[in-house]
This record gives C-alpha cells, structure tokens and sequence, in this order.
C-alpha cells in the first residue's frame, strides 16, 4: 500500500501526508478495534479493507477458533473458510494494487 500511494504522489512530502489518511482506516476497520457486526455501514466499509482479510487468513491458517476464549477476548466471528479462500482473497488484493501501482507510475513517467 506504501508503494501505491508513493507511486501515486507526486512528491515525498505529498506521500508521506497521504500515508496516515490511508493506513488509519485499515486499522479501525479491519475489525480489531471496533465491531463491525453492530452497523451494517461499518460492516460495508470493512469489505473492502485489505487487512480485514489478511487478519481473517492469519487466523484461518492458525486454527484461531480452535483457541479457548477468555473472558475479555473480542469475538472477531468465525473463520470457517479453508485458509486458500483468504489467502486467494488478499492475492487478488495485491494483485489489484500492483496494477494500479504500474499504472500510476507509467503516468507518473509520461508527465515529467
């Protein structure tokens, strides 16, 4: 994602004010900070935020379901789909931002 926004920017400093408006939302919508089961806008959101899905491969590879809850630990809904269905979904994620990032540096080339 850093090489799509510095790809996209048209100088460092740009690139480096446009990184915290990026990788903030990852964060808070990937489902570790707040619930997104509750608002159905949040859970919309929250479809198309990489991390969510890498989370939700991370914890499909490492059987996190199988693990016992404690008492403060957040419930981030199952992982029931095989481990290659998250991990096909983050590939065509970065898939997806590796041609954005040739296109915006092809057009970045074309402009100087």
């Amino acid at each position: 994602m850093g090489l799509a926004i510095s790809a996209q920017a048209s100088n460092p400093d740009r690139a480096s004010s446009l990184v915290p408006l990026l990788l903030i939302p990852q964060v808070i919508f990937a489902g570790v900070v707040i619930d997104l089961h509750d608002n159905a806008i949040v859970n919309a959101i929250s479809q198309f935020i990489v991390t969510k899905w890498t989370f939700r491969a991370l914890g499909a590879l490492v059987d996190l379901d199988a693990f016992p809850r404690a008492g403060s630990f957040r419930d981030f809904g199952d992982f029931g789909w095989p481990p290659a269905v998250y991990l096909l979904l983050t590939g065509l994620f970065v898939g997806v931002s590796l041609v954005g990032i040739t296109l915006f540096l092809r057009r970045k080339d074309i402009v100087r």
